[in-house]
C-alpha cells in the first residue's frame, strides 16, 4: 500500500492540539512562540500539503484580526491599555492557536470516516460532524453560484474583491437559505439510505502513514510542552 503524507494519526492530533494549547497559556514568549511555529507548524503544513490553506487562514483571517487590534489598541485607546508589544504578542497568540486547530482538522476527506471513529465519535453525532465538515464547501460553492447569476443579470460590473464585497447583503439571505435547505436535503437522504448504520458496521480503513511525519510532530509537541513548563516553573 502506498504511503500517504497527507495522513496524520488522529491520537497525534489531538496530542498535538492539547499539548500546543497548554504551551500556549503557560509562556509569554514572542521568540518561542516563532520558533515553534516556523522549526513545527509551518513545515507541517507543508510536508502534509495544506500550506495554500495555511496561508489563506493567514491572508483573511488573522491580518484583520491584527489590523482590528491596530484600530483598537493603537487609534481609538492611543496606547493606553496596550501597545504594539502588546498587539504583536495577542496576535502571535492566535496564530498558534489557530493554526493547531487547523492543522488538526484539516483531515482528508477520504481519511475523514476513520479519523472520527478513531476519535470516538458515533451514531447520529458522527453524521453530525461530518455534516459540519461539509458546510464551508455549500457555503463557498453556493455563494460563487449567487455572485455569477448577479453578474450575468448585469448586477455586477467587475469582478473585483470590492464589488464581490458590496454584494455581501444580497448574497446572505439566499446563501443561508440554500444552505439550510441543501443541509435537510442531505440529512434526508441519509436518514432514507440508513447511514447511521453503514458507518457502524464499516470497520475503519487500513491506512500506510508516513512515518516521518506522525513521530516528528509527536516529538516536536512533546518538546514544546516540556519547554513550556520549564518557563512556568523557573520564569
Amino acid at each position: 500500500m502506498e504511503i500517504n503524507r497527507l495522513y496524520i494519526n488522529p491520537y497525534i492530533r489531538l496530542l498535538f492540539l492539547l499539548f500546543t494549547i497548554i504551551g500556549v497559556l503557560l509562556i509569554n514568549n514572542i521568540f518561542a512562540y516563532l520558533t515553534y511555529y516556523f522549526l513545527l507548524i509551518l513545515p507541517v503544513f507543508y510536508y502534509s500539503g495544506q500550506i495554500k490553506k495555511h496561508v489563506q487562514l493567514l491572508l483573511f483571517g488573522m491580518i484583520p484580526v491584527f489590523l482590528s487590534f491596530i484600530l483598537l489598541y493603537i487609534i481609538v485607546l492611543n496606547g493606553k491599555d496596550g501597545g504594539w508589544d502588546f498587539i504583536f504578542l495577542r496576535t502571535v497568540k492566535l496564530i498558534i492557536i489557530t493554526s493547531a486547530i487547523q492543522l488538526t482538522l484539516l483531515i482528508p476527506s477520504s481519511f475523514m470516516t476513520t479519523t472520527l471513529k478513531k476519535w470516538k465519535i458515533k451514531g447520529e453525532a458522527l453524521i453530525t460532524v461530518l455534516g459540519a465538515f461539509t458546510v464551508w464547501t455549500d457555503v463557498s460553492n453556493r455563494a460563487q453560484k449567487i455572485l455569477t447569476a448577479r453578474f450575468s443579470r448585469g448586477f455586477i460590473r467587475e469582478r473585483t474583491v470590492i464589488q464581490k464585497i458590496k454584494q455581501f447583503p444580497f448574497v446572505l439571505i439566499p446563501l443561508v437559505i440554500g444552505v439550510l435547505r441543501t443541509s435537510t436535503e442531505r440529512a434526508e437522504s441519509w436518514e432514507q439510505k440508513d447511514i447511521i448504520y453503514l458507518m457502524e458496521i464499516n470497520e475503519s480503513d487500513s491506512i500506510k502513514t508516513s512515518l516521518f511525519l506522525n513521530v516528528f510532530l509527536l516529538a516536536a509537541s512533546c518538546t514544546w510542552l516540556i519547554i513550556s513548563i520549564y518557563f512556568f516553573i523557573y520564569n
